[in-house]
């Protein structure tokens, strides 16, 4: 019993984490079996201690503004029961980021503790993702010469989609080099060792957007450690050299037909057919929020929406749900309000960060900064709000992120 109150939040961030272990058990979009094993996860905490003092929260306030934005559509939505569907996840995120902040407020914790953990999963993932390249050495030794052409689409590990595991993994990333940073001499060999794994897998699967986040997230790291951190360069070494490890083996597996990292980011061009038609969906959002800019057509109901711009594009092109940009999709869907609300939660969050970071020169924050930083990118490309397993992240750095803000402030009082 002890055990169990002392560490009641590190166990319920575990918990809730621990839904990537389970399968889709027969439906047709494993995330749907997410959001329902996240929705149960709170019963199990419901004697959880209230406090609602993190209402003085400014991020806290914008997120209930939006989220009231969410249920005000029910009086518009073009389709009631998608919208119902739709504000039930919301309000899975809702109920988790209460709890989870009453537990963070009700006992002290370690950010180092927390760090664990994300790491652990973390390397769960990258491991589940090369699992097709550690059953090729099993079956065929180190032999990479035969290797024809890399399969990406195999790499996908347990997030049943390789953009969706690379974003994953940088979003996970700061918190293990945190780790490093953080650990002695022995433990820092090890973590080390850890962090050889996640940065192959991004480097083999090769996504642009993760490989630009992480590339952000290195620089920003050697910055900020060269000019207020030098003590603790062998860290920066540490990590550098497991990731130059992972840059040369991904390399050496690379058949000289395909694109390596290096030259997959010089690439990169701003085309619509690079960027997998996005500038076309992006053009689509914009339209329908110029004809409806301040009542959308209900949250979640942008999948329905969207399909009437396709009709002219091509039978033979499967219809896209997501505009490919969060903050679009929820002005398509809540009007221009609820759109800016949503992209100032994450302006305010990015801003505290640095602002925290700055006052108490903590690298705690540096890592909060980096990792939002990369949800932020992937919530411009993509639709990671659809996705529980990068919500999962979403929810723990919002939450950290509200209780620091509140902390400052109370000792600023």
């Amino acid at each position: 019993m002890y055990f169990w109150v002392m560490n009641k939040l590190y166990i319920f961030i575990f918990l809730i984490f621990s839904i990537t272990f389970f399968p889709s058990f027969g439906a047709l979009d494993k995330g749907n079996t997410h959001w329902f094993l996240l929705s149960l996860t709170p019963l199990f905490f419901y004697k959880a201690p209230l406090n609602f003092s993190f209402l003085k929260s400014k991020i806290f306030l914008v997120y209930i503004f939006f989220i009231a934005q969410v249920i005000l559509s029910l009086l518009y939505t073009n389709n009631f029961s998608i919208s119902v569907v739709d504000l039930s996840r919301h309000l899975i995120l809702f109920v988790s980021l209460c709890l989870l902040l009453f537990l963070l407020h009700s006992r002290k914790f370690s950010f180092y503790n927390i760090s664990l953990i994300i790491s652990f999963f973390l390397l769960y993932e990258s491991i589940a993702s090369l699992s097709p390249l550690f059953n090729f050495i099993f079956d065929n030794g180190f032999d990479f010469s035969i290797i024809s052409s890399i399969q990406v689409d195999s790499l996908k590990g347990v997030m049943g989609n390789r953009n969706i595991t690379t974003a994953s993994l940088v979003i996970k990333l700061p918190f293990l080099f945190y780790l490093i940073y953080q650990s002695k001499f022995v433990l820092k060999i090890f973590f080390s060792f850890c962090s050889f794994f996640p940065p192959l897998s991004l480097f083999l699967i090769n996504s642009r957007a993760a490989l630009l986040s992480f590339l952000f997230s290195i620089v920003v790291f050697l910055i900020i450690i060269f000019i207020s951190h030098i003590k603790k360069v062998s860290s920066l070494i540490f990590f550098l050299l497991a990731l130059l490890l992972s840059f040369l083996f991904a390399n050496s597996l690379i058949p000289e037909s395909n694109l390596d990292t290096s030259e997959r980011i010089s690439t990169i061009n701003f085309t619509n057919e690079s960027s997998s038609q996005r500038f076309f969906l992006w053009e689509n959002a914009f339209d329908y929020i110029s004809q409806n800019p301040f009542i959308g057509c209900g949250i979640g109901n942008w999948k329905v929406e969207s399909a009437a711009y396709w009709g002219s594009y091509g039978h033979k092109y499967l219809v896209p749900f997501h505009a490919h940009n969060d903050f679009l999709e929820f002005t398509t869907e809540l009007g221009i309000i609820g759109g800016l609300s949503y992209l100032l939660l994450f302006l305010f969050i990015l801003y505290n960060s640095l602002k925290l970071y700055i006052k108490s020169k903590d690298f705690k924050f540096v890592i909060l900064f980096t990792s939002f930083t990369a949800i932020f990118v992937d919530s411009l490309l993509n639709f990671p709000f659809e996705r529980p397993l990068i919500q999962l992240m979403f929810l723990l750095l919002l939450a950290l992120n509200i209780h620091y803000d509140y902390s400052n402030d109370k000792k600023q009082a």
